[in-house]
This record gives C-alpha cells, sequence and structure tokens, in this order.
C-alpha cells in the first residue's frame, strides 16, 4: 500500500486503487479516499466544461471581432473612411472587447463594487447617452419615466447591465418604427426599472432559457453571431449586486426586461 501511494502521482485517485477492508477503522478511511476520489472527478468534469464554454465563447467572439475589422479594411482599401463609416464599426468593436473585459471580471464582483446613491433616470440617461449612436442611426424613438427615484447600487455594473439590454433592443429591433419605452415603478415590496422594445420578440420556447450560458434562441440562431452571453452575464451580476432580473416577451410585439431592486434600498438624498 505505501508502495502505491509512492509511486501514484495522483494521491487523490488511491480510493480507486484499493479494496473495501473489513475492519471498522480501515472502511472509515477507504469511504474518506472514495468520497475525495469523487469530488475530484465532479470538479474535473465542471473545469472540463467551463474550459469548452470559454473555448466556444473564444470563436464566438472572434467571428463577431472579424465581422467590423473586414468593414474597416474594405473601407480602407476604398478610401472611404468617412465618420459616419467607421465610427459605428469601431463602437461596436469597442462593445465586444468590453463584454468580454466583463466577463473575465464578473466572478470578481464582490471585490469591485462601490455602492453609492444615484437618480434612477440618471442611470437610465447616461447609458442611453453611450448607445446613442446606434440609437439614433437605427432611428429610435425613446420615451423616458416620468418619474424616478434614488437607488443604491454600482453605478459601473448596472450600466454594463442596462447597456446588455439596450443592445439587445437595438440588435432584434423592429424593421418599422423601433421604439424603447423606460419605466420606473415603485411598489411595497421593490423598485422596479423597466426596459420596453417594440422588436422582434422571443417565444415561448426560448423566453425560461435566455439568462442560460451560451443559449442563442431562435432569433440569435437566425443571426449567426449572437454569443448567446450578454444575458447571462446580466443574472451573473445582477445576482451578486443582489438584484433580480426578469423578461416578459411577445414574438413580432416586444420585450419587456425588469430590474428588481429590494426595497430595503430605497434611501434619499
Amino acid at each position: 500500500m505505501d508502495r502505491r501511494m509512492k509511486e501514484c502521482d495522483k494521491p487523490y485517485l488511491m480510493g480507486e486503487l484499493t479494496s473495501r477492508p473489513t475492519f471498522f477503522a480501515a472502511r472509515k478511511t477507504n469511504d474518506y479516499l472514495e468520497e475525495m476520489t469523487e469530488n475530484y472527478h465532479t470538479l474535473l468534469a465542471k473545469e472540463r466544461k467551463e474550459k469548452e464554454e470559454y473555448y466556444n465563447y473564444i470563436q464566438l467572439w472572434v467571428h463577431e471581432i472579424k465581422l467590423p475589422l473586414a468593414s474597416l479594411q474594405l473601407l480602407c482599401e476604398n478610401e472611404h473612411l468617412t465618420k459616419e463609416n467607421v465610427y459605428p464599426l469601431v463602437r461596436r468593436m469597442n462593445f465586444f472587447v468590453e463584454q468580454t473585459l466583463f466577463c473575465a471580471k464578473g466572478t470578481f464582483v464582490h471585490k469591485d463594487y462601490h455602492i453609492q446613491t444615484y437618480d434612477a433616470v440618471t442611470l437610465l440617461q447616461e447609458s442611453i447617452q453611450d448607445m446613442a449612436f446606434e440609437l439614433i442611426q437605427a432611428g429610435f424613438s425613446l420615451q423616458l419615466p416620468k418619474n424616478s427615484f434614488p437607488l443604491r447600487t454600482d453605478k459601473q455594473w448596472i450600466q454594463f447591465i442596462i447597456k446588455q439590454i439596450l443592445q439587445n433592443s437595438w440588435k432584434y429591433r423592429s424593421k418599422e418604427q423601433p421604439t424603447l419605452t423606460f419605466v420606473c415603478l415603485e411598489t411595497k415590496k421593490e423598485q422596479q426599472i423597466q426596459i420596453i422594445d417594440n422588436g422582434v420578440g422571443i417565444s415561448a420556447k426560448d423566453l425560461p432559457h435566455i439568462f442560460e450560458k451560451g443559449y442563442t434562441g431562435e432569433k440569435g440562431r437566425q443571426t449567426k453571431s449572437a454569443t448567446g452571453l450578454g444575458l447571462y452575464l446580466c443574472e451573473q451580476l445582477a445576482e451578486q449586486l443582489n438584484i433580480k432580473i426578469t423578461a416578459d416577451s411577445e414574438v413580432e410585439k416586444g420585450t419587456t426586461i425588469t430590474l428588481h431592486f429590494p426595497i430595503y434600498q430605497r434611501t434619499t438624498f
């Protein structure tokens, strides 16, 4: 037994090399070894799955980033480098770089957030401003909330969530007159920020899965470029900020994404 342990380069697998003993103390030791081995296999399977998911994401990310890069190269070759042509491509690349950075940092949100008090409408306005070029180019009609309230949250992370939602509304917008409506609601239990669009919507089959990692749904598969990461990141970050995110949608009628803030976060300036 001692020789086998010395020769084994993975001691946590010793449980698979031993036969079950007959006396009590040895059986307890054997049970512990078997449990340790099972835990190792579970951890190994989890790491393999995460590596596979990351590899698949990188493949999709490279595909996404190559499209604006190829367009920029074509513009350079044809000497059509105007602000109107170049700026949206640069913005698109910046969005994917930012998403990847937040994806890498997402696990460590608890070490990187700064909770302060912000006005809800101001947070929305600043997020919209970051998306202004895309929304104007697409002809969006916007309606801001008629009322506001103070929120205690992290500005960087909550605006990242809002911009991810706006990106989806922009990407899956109506072909006619796209609209975005923002609503601030307060109930006895919570404060809500609703982001409502009149886009292509989400099917009843896809709706329960839109926050799953890598899930692109029917509309995402049609675009052939969706990473299925945006809403997944939103939910992960929201959970760490103690915010709930929900979705309601109907095909060809639009989607409503709601951010739910616990009532105890209510404060005054």
